[in-house]
């Protein structure tokens, strides 16, 4: 009766590790794709925003990068 209840234990676990193995080989490959992609889409939002306060702060203070090439 032990290995009854042994057998059944590996059955229910082993189901259960299947099924989150086929759903991963599933939809795991969707998931992370559009997770890198909504990444790659907040650095760019970051990146113009940095750009717009640099422009800003540049005007504020009379910067003109002309003057202040490297040689």
């Amino acid at each position: 009766m032990a290995w009854l209840g042994f057998i059944y234990l590996c059955v229910f676990f082993g189901g259960g590790l299947w099924l989150l193995h086929f759903l991963d080989k599933k939809f795991g490959h969707r998931i992370r794709y559009n997770q890198r992609r909504q990444q790659i889409e907040a650095e760019m939002h970051r990146r113009e925003y940095d750009r717009r306060l640099t422009e800003d702060v540049a005007d504020e203070w009379g910067y003109n990068p002309r003057h202040h090439r490297r040689r």
